[in-house]
């Protein structure tokens, strides 16, 4: 929706007076509606997201993702968190969310990355489910060939 206000601000002279700013939080893929020509500057967490966007160079900052600095402080050791969440401690984890509704392909991309045929897990799941009480019900009783678990926020 970054045309409504460009365009007014063309309309009434100042757009070139005014520093209008995009930030985009989608890592690969985004939306076109979260690009406009016009604006002055694209925060972008990736090459990728900044490159697809077609802007100048020069309206593209790579910033990665804008994280409040509470979320990258660590409340308790790895270590501890891992076994809070009831985690595998020696395997990687891949992190999968879906926002605050639990919503998207989440059960079955939670299913491709289980659908190994392996003789031993190589990784684990976390799925945040947001609040989608049934959804973290339906992948914590699946018998899963590696570690997949849902949990709630």
């Amino acid at each position: 929706m970054k045309h409504v206000p460009l365009r007014i601000l063309r309309s009434k002279g100042i757009l070139k007076k005014i520093i209008f700013t995009t930030v985009v939080t989608d890592l690969c893929t985004c939306h076109p509606t979260c690009f406009h020509k016009l604006i002055t500057m694209c925060y972008c967490p990736s090459e990728e997201v900044a490159l697809n966007a077609g802007f100048q160079p020069s309206q593209i900052k790579v910033f990665g993702l804008p994280v409040r600095s509470s979320f990258v402080k660590l409340v308790c050791p790895k270590v501890e968190l891992r076994k809070e969440l009831e985690m595998e401690g020696h395997l990687p984890a891949v992190l999968l969310m879906g926002g605050g509704e639990g919503m998207g392909p989440i059960e079955a991309t939670a299913r491709a990355l289980a659908d190994k045929r392996l003789r031993e897990p190589t990784g684990q799941v976390l799925v945040i489910c947001g609040r989608n009480k049934k959804l973290a019900d339906r992948l914590n009783s699946v018998d899963w060939k590696i570690p997949v678990q849902g949990c709630l926020t």
